[in-house]
């Protein structure tokens, strides 16, 4: 197991490393506002592939690592997939409406269109298949190769502010490229999809709606809180929060090797022993913690000199918002074991479900009456206090499930 997660960090770093990497050559390309535009963007299009993922990067992975048969495997995936396909017509529909009401888009086709296609190529990912069956470095180095091809594509070929709409096809290309060899590389191992019934599909777009109102609610806004700026305040907003967002962003996500490769892992566990998973989950939650405050730590040290040096300066007031956001890194690391390693292994899905929409809307909240009048720090705020009321929720759901009766592990 140790083995499986060190070797999924060496892909991670390369996939975390070469997006923080194409920050400075846009930045120093474009200016503060056209960086700012190209970040609304993406965070557009990460809200729409939420929309597409629907939950299957938890729930298939899940499933494909209890699945005991070849048959079952293809049989899991081709719902996936087919359920996939209602999400993505309707993802396309609320980003081409959300990339509408985006002002500092000024109507233009080319950042509406960048967004779609980066929503298609981010949710479509079939990363769940294979981390489900055990090689979840395999996904990542695949996302590795889109990502690498959109960064080649800035650095060589963006030199201004006129080759704006360039840089956003150059951005949302990478993600449908690794998607698209993903997808060849599934179907090919499977030999084939199955034809699920409608009635398969729609049964498993009803099973996943509880971690699909998981990462609506948190990743949502998370993914989502630079399109947010980007509504309701200024392209250089949207840029110094996104910087910001991005390197904290880099720190928190290092805990996902951990989760995507344990979740199999707990989940088989937990069909034998409550006890066990949960000492499991501990274990590495700890990990994520100690990771998180490795990362706190690093962005007081080295913040001010790494965006001073690595970015244009019309970007410093970027430093001073991502040392207060950092402290985010402790209040995820702490939500993820209470919920990724604990809760959801043990089914209980619809705990975290609650406690992540509530923190989720409250954010939301707070960004609509900050964002305007405080621009990217209060959409700090709202972020810090989002984190905060979730793990108040999934404190209290873990609280509960070790003072009850050990019982088989049922989706409630």
């Amino acid at each position: 197991m140790i083995g499986s997660v060190i070797r999924t960090y060496g892909f991670f770093l390369l996939r975390t490393l070469i997006p923080l990497a194409l920050l400075p050559a846009l930045s120093h390309a474009l200016g503060a506002e056209g960086f700012g535009i190209a970040l609304t963007m993406q965070s557009l299009g990460l809200i729409g592939s939420l929309v597409v993922q629907y939950g299957f990067h938890v729930s298939a992975s899940r499933e494909i690592g209890l699945a005991t048969e070849p048959a079952q495997i293809k049989l899991i995936s081709s719902k996936v997939l087919g359920a996939q396909g209602i999400t993505s017509v309707l993802a396309t529909v609320l980003v081409v409406i959300g990339g509408l009401f985006t002002g500092i888009f000024s109507g233009s086709f080319w950042p509406i269109l960048s967004a779609v296609l980066f929503t298609l190529g981010t949710g479509l990912s079939p990363a769940w298949y294979f981390r489900g069956t055990g090689r979840a470095a395999t996904g990542i180095a695949l996302e590795v190769i889109g990502q690498a091809v959109s960064l080649v594509a800035i650095v060589l070929f963006v030199r201004s502010p006129e080759q704006l709409e360039f840089s956003l096809l150059a951005v949302a290309l990478g993600p449908v490229l690794s998607t698209a060899i993903g997808l060849v590389w599934l179907m090919r191992e499977l030999g084939g999809l199955d034809r699920p019934s409608w009635k398969a599909v729609l049964d498993a777009v009803t099973i996943g709606f509880p971690l699909f109102l998981v990462r609506a609610s948190s990743s949502g806004f998370t993914f989502g809180s630079v399109w947010i700026v980007g509504l309701l305040a200024t392209a250089q907003d949207a840029a110094y929060f996104g910087v910001a967002s991005k390197l904290i962003g880099a720190i928190t996500v290092m805990s996902q090797p951990i989760t995507f490769t344990l979740l199999p892992n707990i989940s088989r566990a937990a069909k034998e022993s409550r006890g066990t998973a949960i000492r499991v989950a501990t274990k590495w939650g700890s990990a994520l913690l100690i990771v998180a405050l490795c990362g706190v730590a690093g962005v007081y040290v080295l913040g001010d000199f790494v965006i001073g040096v690595l970015f244009a300066d019309d970007m410093a007031p970027a430093a001073e918002l991502t040392k207060v956001l950092s402290w985010v890194c402790i209040l995820v690391a702490i939500k993820e074991t209470l919920g990724d390693l604990m809760l959801i292994p043990l089914h209980r899905d619809r705990i975290v479900a609650g406690g992540v929409m509530f923190g989720g809307a409250s954010g939301l909240a707070l960004a609509l009456l900050l964002v305007p009048l405080w621009g990217s720090s209060g959409m700090v705020l709202a972020r810090m206090v989002a984190e905060v009321l979730v793990i108040l929720v999934l404190t209290a759901g873990v609280w509960t499930l070790l003072r009850s009766p050990q019982q088989p592990a049922v989706n409630s």
